[in-house]
């Protein structure tokens, strides 16, 4: 990362495009990040691109000022960005602008708090007058403080105050979509969204900063220890962009031995090629398959064994596990099991196979189904998992495997005595589990630094956060989300796979 690095007494920040980084006070982290962001109807991020621009120092002062406006073809939105420090405070300040009528879920500042902060005592500002919390220890499902007018918390030597002006702001657990971090932002979720941002009315927005020193100071908090081995088992994506494994690349990655191959089905809509695709892979591997079924009703799942029944189950690959989600929330729907589970019984060739269920989209997801997952029914409990839900650039991805160590401890806390497998691991979503219309269910592409020593580093590491889990299923065997790029050629993912599967 590139930008301009700001000291000013006690405070450390380095400034870049929209966005502050790395907030410290004597070296004691306060924000990682305080940045101004767009968010569609779909929750996509808007890009806004800022005018080059220096900042200026006055004596114990520092301003700056960026002048902007977001692309096509998100909605047409200017805005100045304005920041000023000395060594008391910081306030940074946004004026926005439609130039036409814009629909958008979330227009604002966003302030990422240290996930080193959890537990740490907190005392929230509302409309109502102040309250005493804290940070969430165990992953917060939903947001843990809304219609935020402030916060202040102790910062190693010193007390912070953060406060808001121009709208009201709410606190997620970032940790639940493995962002290492949480995050408050404006607009509350329990606001209407999307909101209309009507055209040429200026909307101004600002985050004041305030410290003071404090005694006794605050210790710095431990860092999340990963462990420094993988899974006992891991499984592999079956391909969804090709090409078709060859026997030379099933060799390949028979080296990493596989414990099953995983592949979903959307039973809304013709699966029947991508199954043959998937027992094609299973068997050059010698592996047995994970299936996941998306359906809407019981009735797909009725439709799915019947199909396989009139095709013949005899050279089928063993099942090793089986699991149903809902189409619209991604989540093990109480009568998806139920009748997965009388249809797997019924049967020679699945009967063998582990029921699982959980989410198939994030952590976030099984954090807020645990009232209504039917755990009675599951051999073994499942969340799927990605390092951009949030942010995409590297420094955010590589931070986002110790996150997931802190799922993984909670879900295992959620299943009681039930095994924990994680998967998909991917180093970006496979689809918009936010959409606007779920039934579209657009595949996303992949992320063109799959085959780069990055996708390398973060595989490791999310394998080494996937320790205590039972299993973790970690990208696809070829092609632009597998470990053997379209050549067949090993990827450096596949080394660092290759290489935890060695420690365990």
């Amino acid at each position: 990362m590139t930008g301009e690095r700001v000291e000013l007494g006690p405070l450390r920040f380095v400034t870049d495009g929209v966005e502050l980084r790395d907030l410290e006070l004597d070296g004691e982290r306060i924000l990682d990040r305080l940045y101004f962001a767009v968010r569609d109807p779909d929750w996509g991020t808007v890009e806004f691109v800022a005018e080059p621009s220096d900042g200026v120092r006055d004596g114990a002062g520092y301003r700056i000022e960026r002048h902007g406006e977001t692309t096509a073809p998100g909605p047409a939105i200017t805005a100045t960005l304005t920041t000023t420090a000395d060594i008391r405070s910081l306030r940074v300040e946004c004026r926005t602008r439609a130039r036409a009528d814009a629909w958008v879920n979330r227009i604002g500042f966003c302030l990422l708090h240290p996930m080193a902060f959890a537990g740490r005592e907190l005392r929230v500002g509302t409309p109502n007058g102040d309250v005493d919390a804290a940070f969430p220890a165990r992953i917060a499902p939903h947001s843990p403080f809304t219609d935020l007018t402030s916060l202040a918390f102790r910062a190693g030597a010193f007390d912070v105050a953060v406060e808001f002006e121009g709208d009201e702001f709410e606190m997620e657990d970032q940790r639940n979509w493995i962002d290492a971090s949480y995050k408050t932002f404006s607009t509350p979720l329990s606001h209407p969204h999307p909101r209309l941002l009507p055209a040429d009315v200026v909307h101004v927005q600002a985050v004041t900063i305030r410290w003071r020193p404090a005694s006794p100071a605050v210790p710095a908090a431990a860092e999340t220890l990963l462990a420094d081995v993988a899974p006992a088992e891991v499984g592999i994506g079956a391909s969804r962009t090709g090409p078709a494994l060859t026997a030379a690349g099933a060799a390949l990655l028979g080296e990493l031995e596989p414990a099953w191959l995983a592949v979903t089905l959307l039973l809304d809509r013709p699966w029947r090629v991508r199954w043959d695709a998937a027992v094609a892979e299973a068997r050059l591997l010698g592996c047995p398959l994970d299936v996941s079924l998306v359906a809407e009703e019981p009735a797909q799942l009725d439709a799915w064994f019947r199909e396989l029944d009139r095709a013949g189950t005899g050279d089928l690959p063993p099942l090793r596990r089986i699991a149903a989600y809902d189409l619209l929330g991604h989540v093990s729907r109480r009568e998806l099991v139920a009748q997965l589970r009388v249809r797997r019984d019924e049967r020679e060739w699945s009967a063998r196979a582990s029921l699982a269920g959980g989410a198939r989209s994030n952590f976030t997801e099984l954090n807020r189904a645990r009232e209504i997952l039917p755990l009675e029914w599951l051999d073994e409990v499942t969340f799927a998992a990605n390092a951009q839900v949030h942010a995409v650039d590297d420094d955010s991805i590589l931070q986002t495997p110790r996150a997931l160590a802190v799922c993984v401890r909670d879900a295992l806390a959620f299943a009681g005595e039930r095994p924990v497998v994680v998967g998909p691991l991917t180093l970006k979503p496979t689809f918009n589990a936010v959409a606007a219309d779920p039934r579209a269910h657009r595949a996303n592409p992949p992320d063109p630094r799959q085959h780069t020593p990055l996708a390398a580093e973060w595989a490791s590491a999310a394998l080494a956060a996937c320790g205590a889990a039972g299993g973790a299923t970690i990208f696809e065997t070829i092609g632009g989300w597998g470990l053997l790029d379209a050549d067949g050629r090993p990827s450096p993912a596949f080394h660092a796979v290759l290489a935890s599967r060695a420690r365990t």
